[in-house]
C-alpha cells in the first residue's frame, strides 16, 4: 500500500478534547505551584527592621539638633534659605541612617522594600523613638519621609519585591510561552486531522457515484462513462464539434452545468501520451484538460474545457464569419507563441507539441488562443533539437496563415513561406496581407510586415539553420530585437 492509497490516521474528537483539557489542567497547576495566592493574614503592623544601631553607631546629629519645622520667617530672605538648607541636610542624613537597616534587610532576606504600609509606619515610629531618645525633635520622620516610599506597590516594577520574584517572573514567561506553543501545535494538528478526515470521507462518498473521482495521477479527474453519455446525449451527432485525426469531439454539459468538450479517441491516437503530457501542464494559452474516462468496452475519452469560438482554421477561412481584425490576429499570434514558449522553456523536461496547426489552436470566448491536441507531443531528450525546430516551423506557418488569410494548399504547390518571401523581397508586402488588413494605418502596416517576416524566418524550409527559437521569435514579434535578414537560399 503506497502513500497515495493508504487511508489517513483518524483521531476521534473525544481524544482531541481530552488532550486539550489535560493541557489546560497542567497549565493551571503550574501557575498555582509557582505562583501561590498571596495571603492577607500578615496585616499585623510589626516592623521587620532592627534599628538599635541608631543609638550605638556614631553619626552626625548636628544637622538635626536645631531643626525647626515651622520657622517664623517663611516669607523669604536669608533666614528662610538657611532653614530650607538645614531641612534638606537633616532629611538627607536621616535617609542615609535609615537606609542602613534597609540594606541589612536586603542582605538577610533578599527583599527590596517593606511588605506593607502598616509595617512601614511602624518602622518609622520606631525610628523616631530612637531619634527622640537622642534629644532630637519629635516630628523628624513625619516631616522627612512618606511611609509609602519604602513600600512596594502592586503596580510598580511588575510587583517584583525580591530577587526570587525576578526568577519567578522569568519562569512564568517561559511557562506561558511553552503553553502557548503547545496550544498552537495542538490547534494545528486538530485542524490537519479534521481536514484529512473530511477529504477521506469525500473520497469514500464518491465510490459508486457518477461524480468525478480524484485519482493519484497527473490528470485531475476520472469520469464515468454514464456521466459523459448524459452530458452529450449519448454522443448525439447534433453535439459533434469536430473530427480531428482519429478523434471525434463532442460538446457536452455536465450535471453541474459546466460545458465541456469530450474527445473520443482510438488506440492509434495515443491517448495515454496526451494524458501524460498535458496532465502535468498549466498555462493560460493551453487548453486545460479536465479529466479522462475509460469505459468497460475500453473506449477512451478526454474531457477538456469548452472553447466557444471554435478552432483558428474555421475562424480564418469560414465564409460565414466576419474577418478577424488586426488586433485580434496580433493577439492570437502572440498567444500561440507564449503557449509554445511555455512548452519549450517553461517546464522541465521541455515538451514539443509535434502537431501544431490552425486546427489545433482553439479560441475562447474572449478570442484568446489556446493550443490543444497533444497526442503526438514528446518530452525532450538530449540531442532532440530538431523537434524544437519543427515546432517553430509549424508556428511560422500559423503566423503566415493568420496574416495572409490563405490556406497552404491554395498556393499551387509552393510553400506559404516561399510564396510570401517572393513578394516581400520585391517590396510587395501588401499582396501578402489579408484584404481586410489593407485599411490599417502606416504604423500598423510596419508591425504587420514585421510579423510576416518573422513567419517567413520560422517557416522557410531552406533557412532551417537560421530558424530562431520560439523565445527569440516572440521577442521579434514584440519588437524587442530586430528581425535578422532572411537568406534567399
Amino acid at each position: 500500500m503506497n502513500l497515495l492509497t493508504r487511508p489517513p490516521i483518524v483521531l476521534k474528537p473525544k481524544i482531541l478534547y481530552t488532550i486539550f483539557f489535560l493541557i489546560c489542567i497542567l497549565a493551571l497547576l503550574t501557575l498555582f505551584v509557582f505562583f501561590p495566592p498571596i495571603s492577607s493574614a500578615n496585616a499585623i503592623a510589626k516592623c521587620p527592621l532592627d534599628l538599635d544601631y541608631v543609638l550605638t553607631i556614631p553619626w552626625n546629629t548636628s544637622d538635626c539638633i536645631g531643626y525647626n519645622h515651622n520657622p517664623t520667617n517663611s516669607s523669604g530672605g536669608p533666614n528662610a534659605a538657611a532653614a530650607a538648607a538645614a531641612t534638606s541636610s537633616c532629611c538627607q542624613t536621616l535617609l542615609s541612617l535609615y537606609g542602613v537597616s534597609l540594606s541589612q534587610r536586603l542582605k538577610n532576606t533578599s527583599l527590596f522594600q517593606l511588605p506593607d504600609l502598616p509595617s512601614s509606619v511602624s518602622c518609622l515610629d520606631n525610628f523616631q523613638q530612637k531619634l527622640t531618645s537622642l534629644s532630637l525633635p519629635s516630628a523628624l520622620t513625619s516631616l522627612c519621609f512618606d511611609p509609602l516610599q519604602f513600600v512596594i506597590s502592586s503596580n510598580t516594577c511588575a510587583a517584583i519585591q525580591s530577587t526570587a520574584d525576578c526568577y519567578s517572573a522569568i519562569l512564568f514567561g517561559l511557562i506561558a510561552a511553552a503553553i502557548f506553543a503547545g496550544l498552537s501545535i495542538f490547534s494545528f494538528l486538530a485542524l490537519y486531522v479534521r481536514r484529512r478526515r473530511k477529504n477521506h470521507a469525500e473520497g469514500e462518498d464518491q465510490v459508486g457515484s457518477t461524480r468525478p473521482r480524484r485519482r493519484p495521477t497527473t490528470i485531475s479527474v476520472s469520469y464515468k462513462i454514464e456521466e459523459l453519455e448524459r452530458a452529450t446525449d449519448n454522443f448525439d451527432s447534433r453535439n459533434l464539434i469536430d473530427r480531428v485525426g482519429f478523434s471525434t469531439v463532442y460538446k457536452g454539459t455536465l450535471s453541474d452545468g459546466t460545458i465541456v468538450a469530450v474527445k473520443k479517441v482510438t488506440e492509434s491516437d495515443i491517448q495515454e501520451n496526451e494524458v501524460e503530457v498535458i496532465g502535468t501542464l498549466k498555462h493560460r494559452n493551453l487548453v486545460p484538460i479536465r479529466g479522462c474516462c475509460i469505459s468497460e468496452k475500453n473506449e477512451k475519452y478526454l474531457v477538456y474545457d469548452y472553447m466557444p469560438k471554435g478552432n483558428l482554421k474555421d475562424r480564418l477561412f469560414s465564409s460565414g464569419d466576419s474577418p478577424l481584425m488586426w488586433r485580434q490576429r496580433k493577439s492570437i499570434i502572440a498567444d500561440v507563441a507564449k503557449g509554445l514558449g511555455y512548452l519549450h522553456y517553461g517546464v522541465k523536461p521541455a515538451v514539443f507539441h509535434g502537431d501544431l496547426k490552425a486546427t489545433n489552436v482553439l479560441l475562447d470566448n474572449d478570442m484568446k488562443a489556446r493550443i490543444m491536441d497533444f497526442g503526438l507531443a514528446k518530452k525532450s531528450r538530449e540531442g532532440e533539437s530538431n523537434f524544437e525546430k519543427s515546432d517553430v516551423y509549424s508556428f511560422g506557418v500559423v503566423v503566415l496563415e493568420v496574416m495572409c488569410g490563405r490556406k497552404v494548399p491554395e498556393l499551387s504547390g509552393c510553400s506559404i513561406a516561399d510564396w510570401a518571401w517572393s513578394l516581400v523581397k520585391e517590396g510587395e508586402v501588401e499582396k501578402v496581407l489579408d484584404d481586410s488588413l489593407l485599411n490599417e494605418g502606416d504604423s500598423s502596416r510596419k508591425v504587420m510586415e514585421r510579423f510576416v517576416r518573422v513567419g517567413i524566418l520560422c517557416a522557410r524550409v531552406m533557412a532551417a539553420d537560421s530558424r530562431p527559437t520560439i523565445v527569440e521569435a516572440l521577442k521579434m514579434l514584440d519588437g524587442d530585437i530586430l528581425v535578422p535578414s532572411i537568406p534567399d537560399h
